[in-house]
């Protein structure tokens, strides 16, 4: 027997999706719960983050689609679905219901194995109705973010419809697409900054940006309880005067660069780890007051970074013959 709540799921930064229902099934009863019975499956099924980026920004024009209700989308079998039962009643005074769930959950250790090889046998299945978009659908997804890049804007419609048409079959449905890139007409363009794989992104602009995020506010479940800092609250709100190895660490770890544009910035910050390492024995202990303007100066620049933007394609709308990757390097005792 096992009791599994249901709860909601806040994500403010999801456009289409901000509360979701998770089923909790980790929640323990005499010591056992229902993900502690269950195996997790392999990663292998999990595609590279950068491989997928790299893919995305490689020709002119992108395509960005999110599967709806991906989990929800997959059957379970009578046998799972009495390890999924649930009690239910509207504050009345009367013996509740009992009810199932049918489809697989998001909360379940597995579910995310289980849909994702439900999505790509899908794909296998339907092939024979376009290879590139089943491909799409295997080698350029990550659990329900799908993204792809193409040439023209012809192909990349034709891509988008093939890919919802092998999707269908296996009752997988896209919330929508959106584009971006040369070629691209303006009615298709979003406004606003998408996150895809969790790298901020600009249609119109088709470039990518990484807009400064600090937050020295306490933490609550590992969430922190206060707003990020804006640039008019910089320097006067990175608090130099308790700065401590914690805190700098938790900051540095923060900044999500798969690409690598922020090597230069990043770099800077593990050279500033490593004095920082050497000033403070402990974890909790307050930097000198030379490494706190030295972070303060840091955490200043991330603002400045912000400024930038990066082309996301690779290819020049003029490109002739095949790309040449070239590879500079170069060490030192500073890096």
């Amino acid at each position: 027997v096992f009791y599994i709540a249901h709860m909601a799921l806040e994500q403010p930064k999801s456009e289409s999706t901000p509360v979701r229902v998770v089923f909790n099934a980790s929640q323990c009863y005499k010591g056992v719960s229902l993900n502690s019975c269950l195996a997790k499956g392999p990663d292998r099924y999990n595609t590279s983050l950068l491989g997928m980026l790299i893919r995305w920004r490689e020709f002119l024009i992108c395509i960005i689609g999110d599967i709806r209700k991906m989990y929800n989308s997959v059957h379970l079998e009578p046998l799972e679905q009495h390890v999924h039962r649930f009690l239910w009643r509207d504050c009345e005074d009367r013996p509740p219901d009992t009810y199932v769930m049918t489809r697989v959950s998001l909360g379940d250790k597995p579910s995310g194995t289980i849909a994702i090889v439900a999505k790509n046998e899908t794909a296998k299945r339907f092939a024979h109705i376009d290879p590139a978009a089943a491909e799409t659908l295997t080698t350029q997804a990550y659990v329900d973010d799908v993204m792809d890049s193409l040439m023209t804007w012809l192909e990349a419609r034709l891509r988008v419809d093939k890919c919802n048409q092998i999707a269908g079959m296996g009752s997988f449905v896209f919330k929508g697409w959106s584009f971006g890139g040369e070629g691209v007409p303006v009615e298709f363009l979003k406004d606003v900054l998408q996150r895809v794989l969790g790298v901020m992104y600009a249609a119109k602009l088709d470039a990518i940006s990484f807009p400064p995020k600090l937050n020295f506010s306490p933490k609550r479940r590992k969430v922190p309880t206060g707003p990020d800092l804006t640039i008019e609250e910089i320097p006067h709100g990175i608090p130099t005067d308790s700065l401590s190895r914690r805190i700098c660490l938790s900051q540095v770890m923060s900044i999500y660069d798969p690409l690598g544009f922020l090597s230069p910035v990043t770099l800077t910050a593990k050279q500033l780890l490593r004095e920082s390492w050497q000033d403070a024995k402990l974890w909790d202990d307050v930097l000198s007051p030379s490494l706190q303007c030295s972070w303060t100066d840091f955490f200043c620049s991330l603002f400045e970074v912000g400024e930038f933007s990066y082309r996301r394609s690779l290819t020049p709308s003029n490109a002739d013959g095949p790309p040449v990757l070239v590879i500079c390097s170069d060490g030192s005792m500073d890096a």
